[in-house]
């Protein structure tokens, strides 16, 4: 490996762990000591790893990234359909029918569906209000859900949830932003 070629992938994996040291900082709490129930190196390593499935997807023609969506969107839809008793209701006899001729969920009906339309039955939305109103460090929703929620100004606020593999790859996808933005510049 030529020296140019080894300073520009050292430049470029500093430039990675910084980006994920950043989105990393979501997993500490304000005084920066590990949460309880989080193991950092657990994250750090599925996030990088998360980060490198993005960069690959980067480079896959129109078949692959077709190929990979229909997969993905079908076992989502699979997974809601055995899991949300709103979705089997919604959805009952369109189960294999493309998105198109899929009925539109707004903010408004997710939210007034909540506690039918979330896959995890132990979650209800009251219960998670609570938990939001009470909330006085960084500890999870039944010690495993980020909680995140929408301010309403579209005069509908929504709360959302999500397990350790979901916030790691929203932390992923914040990070490649960041790895695009800053990439303009090196």
């Amino acid at each position: 490996m030529s020296l140019a070629y080894r300073n520009l992938f050292q430049d470029k994996l500093r430039l990675t762990l910084s980006i994920a040291g950043v989105a990393l900082l979501e997993c500490l709490d304000s005084r920066g000591q590990r949460e309880d129930n989080m193991d950092i190196q657990i994250v750090l390593s599925l996030l990088l790893s998360e980060m490198r499935q993005f960069r690959q997807r980067d480079h896959w023609i129109r078949q692959q990234l077709e190929s990979y969506q229909a997969e993905a969107l079908h076992n989502l839809r699979a997974y809601a359909y055995a899991h949300s008793p709103f979705y089997q209701r919604f959805h009952q006899g369109l189960t294999e029918a493309p998105l198109e001729e899929l009925p539109v969920l707004t903010k408004a009906m997710l939210m007034e569906q909540f506690d039918e339309l979330v896959t995890d039955r132990a979650i209800h939305l009251e219960e998670v209000k609570t938990y939001m109103r009470n909330l006085s460090g960084d500890e999870r929703y039944l010690g495993r859900y980020w909680v995140n929620a929408t301010s309403g100004s579209s005069g509908h606020p929504g709360v959302f949830l999500f397990n350790r593999a979901e916030w790691t790859t929203v932390l992923a996808s914040f990070a490649r932003a960041r790895e695009w933005g800053a990439s303009r510049w090196t």
